[in-house]
């Protein structure tokens, strides 16, 4: 007999006989079968469950142009701050790997001043260049790399550019005032850019 058929007819005879005993099992315990069914069912879709939220919260691909070539690095030694200005250390940015580098700093919330009235939105800084190491175009606007270096320019996020500006295409080189300082607006961004953290200009 030839011994992968053998083996093969072997693990066969195992399985029915398995499958006799549990078939046997279930009808003389139905009870205790039903639990150990209504287990295995619940444990199945709890596994399920979780592992589409951990690949919906953990695994999903950035919105971003060549996403698997994005790296967050956190920490102050990447960055200098001096002058109201961001620049980027070239220690850190000329190393070994690195093709370009932006900078981000979350700012927490500030107070949009726009015809008369206020909103409170959320909103980080960022180096000129930060849309463009990520690859991001914008819906519209030349962005901060299109400002000058010594004004304190604005992208909004499409959210915000539909809620305070209806949507209006003229919102460009408008001023808005936020924490009391004047802002160019240079921009709005596509809906896919969530990032950072639900900021909204």
């Amino acid at each position: 007999m030839d011994p992968i058929l053998g083996g093969g007819a072997v693990l066969l005879d195992v399985a029915r006989h398995g499958l006799r005993n549990a078939l046997r099992f279930m009808w003389k315990k139905p009870l205790q079968a039903t639990v150990v069914v209504a287990t295995l069912t619940i444990a199945l879709g709890a596994n399920t469950t979780l592992f589409s939220v951990a690949r919906a919260i953990l695994i999903r691909d950035l919105p971003y142009d060549q996403a698997d070539r994005v790296v967050y690095v956190r920490g102050s030694a990447t960055s200098i701050r001096g002058g109201g200005e961001f620049e980027i250390d070239p220690e850190f940015s000329g190393a070994p790997g690195i093709e370009s580098a932006a900078i981000y700093m979350p700012d927490g919330w500030a107070a949009l001043t726009e015809i008369g009235t206020a909103t409170r939105i959320k909103v980080s800084q960022t180096s000129a260049n930060y849309f463009e190491v990520l690859g991001v175009s914008l819906l519209f606007g030349p962005g901060l790399t299109g400002s000058a270096a010594d004004e304190a320019a604005a992208v909004l996020s499409q959210a915000l550019w539909q809620r305070a500006f209806g949507s209006d295409p003229s919102v460009l080189d408008r001023s808005i005032v936020l924490n009391g300082r004047p802002y160019r607006i240079v921009g709005v961004a596509p809906p896919e850019v969530g990032y950072p953290d639900g900021t909204e200009a």
